[in-house]
C-alpha cells in the first residue's frame, strides 16, 4: 500500500491518480505479481498486459513504466531467445514513461514556483521517475546481448535518461552512452558525449574525472578537422589543469592554444590573460614548462629564456607560440618612448616577436643562470 502511494504521487496529471488496495488496477497488478513469484511467467506476461492499457489511459506514466519493465523480465525469463524485439521494445516504453513522468514532475514544479530558474538547471536531488530511469539503463545495458538491440540504441537510452539526473549522475551515464558508441565505432559520437561527461564532471566538482574525459575526447579531435571542437577541448584541459593546481601543464596547453588559426579575437584575449596570470602567478613553473616547450621543439638546446627586460624586470620567452601576423596597414598602434626601445630590441625584420611572445615577470623570482 505505501509502496503504490508512494508511486502514485508522482503519476498522472496534477497528481490526481491514485491506485489503493481495493482498486481492480491494485488487484490485477498483485495477481500478476504473485504469478511472476510463482514462476508462471506465461500467465503473469498475460495478466500484466491487462492492466497495462489502463495505466497508460489514466497517464498513470511511473505505473505504465513499471508494468513495462515486468513484461520485459517475464519475456526474459520465459525465452529470452525468442523474444528479444518484444524486450527491448517493452524496456524503451518503461524509459518513455519515466521521462514522461520526470517532465511532468518538473513541469509542476515550475508551476508551483514560477519564480525559480529551476527549470534552467539540473536538479541537486533527482526524482523517483528519474531514478527509476536511470536504474532500467544501467540493467538493460548490462543484459543487452539478449535482446536484439544494437549499442548504440542503449547509447541513445542513457543518454536520454541523464536529461533529468544530478550533475553527477549525468556524468556517470553520459560516459557509459561513450563506451556503447565506442563499440560500434561511431567515433564521432563517443568523442561528443565524452566531451559533456566532462563537462557535467567539472560542475560536480569531480576535476580529476572530468580531466580524463577530456583526454580521452580530445585523442579523437586533434586528428580530425574540427578545429573548434579541439580548441574547446585544449581550453577545458588547460582550465582543468590551472583549477588542479598544474601550472606546468596549463602553460603548455595555452600556449598551444594560442596560435590556433580558427579562433576568435575574443578567446585568444582571453588565452593570453590566462598565460599572464601563470607566469605572474607561478614564476617557476612557468621557467620549467618554458623549457619544456624549447626542448620539443628545438634540435639544439641554444639561447636563454631569461633576459633582460624594461621597469627593472624581466622577460620570459614562450618560443613557437607563433601568433598570428596583423597585415592591416589602416591601424594606427600609439606607443611611447619605452615601447619604441624593446622593439629596436626585437630585430628589424620582427622575426623575434612573430616566433614567440614575451611575458614580463618578476627580476627576483627568476634564477638568471638558467639556460636551455
Amino acid at each position: 500500500g505505501d509502496t503504490v502511494g508512494l508511486a502514485s504521487k508522482f503519476s498522472g496529471k496534477n497528481y490526481a491518480v491514485k491506485y489503493t488496495y481495493d482498486q481492480i488496477e491494485s488487484q490485477v497488478r498483485l495477481l500478476a505479481d504473485s504469478l511472476f513469484l510463482m514462476k508462471d511467467y506465461e500467465a503473469a506476461l498475460s495478466t500484466y498486459r491487462l492492466v497495462k492499457g489502463d495505466y497508460a489511459s489514466d497517464k498513470a506514466y511511473v505505473h505504465f513504466g513499471s508494468i513495462n519493465e515486468m513484461i520485459a523480465l517475464c519475456m526474459i525469463m520465459a525465452d529470452p531467445t525468442r523474444n528479444g524485439k518484444d524486450i527491448h521494445s517493452a524496456v524503451e516504453n518503461a524509459l518513455f514513461a519515466y521521462a514522461r513522468a520526470a517532465d511532468e514532475e518538473r513541469f509542476a514544479s515550475s508551476q508551483e514556483n514560477p519564480d525559480s530558474k529551476a527549470s534552467l538547471t539540473r536538479p541537486q536531488t533527482a526524482s523517483l521517475s528519474t531514478r527509476l530511469a536511470t536504474r532500467l539503463c544501467l540493467v538493460a545495458c548490462a543484459y543487452h546481448k539478449i535482446t536484439d538491440a544494437r549499442n548504440f540504441e542503449y547509447a541513445e537510452c542513457l543518454a536520454g535518461a541523464s536529461t533529468h539526473e544530478t550533475p553527477l549522475l549525468a556524468a556517470v551515464l553520459l560516459e557509459q552512452a561513450a563506451s556503447q558508441y565506442l563499440r560500434e565505432s561511431m567515433l564521432r559520437k563517443y568523442s561528443f558525449h565524452l566531451l559533456m561527461a566532462g563537462h557535467m564532471y567539472r560542475a560536480s566538482k569531480q576535476e580529476k574525472h572530468g580531466t580524463r574525459c577530456f583526454t580521452a575526447a580530445l585523442h579523437v579531435y586533434q586528428k580530425t578537422r574540427w578545429g573548434h571542437l579541439h580548441d574547446h577541448l585544449l581550453s577545458s584541459l588547460a582550465h582543468q589543469a590551472f583549477v588542479m593546481e598544474k601550472p606546468m601543464v596549463a602553460l603548455q596547453l595555452y600556449a598551444s592554444l594560442a596560435s590556433s588559426p580558427d579562433m576568435s579575437g575574443r578567446m585568444q584575449a582571453k588565452v593570453l590573460q590566462n598565460l599572464f596570470e601563470i607566469c605572474e602567478s607561478s614564476h617557476d613553473e612557468s621557467l620549467e614548462a618554458t623549457k619544456r616547450i624549447k626542448d620539443r621543439f628545438a634540435k639544439e638546446k641554444v639561447g636563454e629564456i631569461v633576459e633582460p627586460g624594461i621597469s627593472g624586470k624581466r622577460v620570459l620567452e614562450i618560443p613557437y607560440m607563433s601568433l598570428p601576423r596583423v597585415l592591416d596597414e589602416t591601424i594606427v598602434i600609439v606607443a611611447d618612448a619605452s615601447s619604441y626601445t624593446s622593439v629596436e630590441h626585437a630585430g628589424e625584420d620582427g622575426t623575434n616577436l612573430m616566433n614567440s611572445s614575451v611575458f614580463l615577470v618578476d627580476d627576483e623570482d627568476i634564477n638568471t643562470d638558467e639556460k636551455i
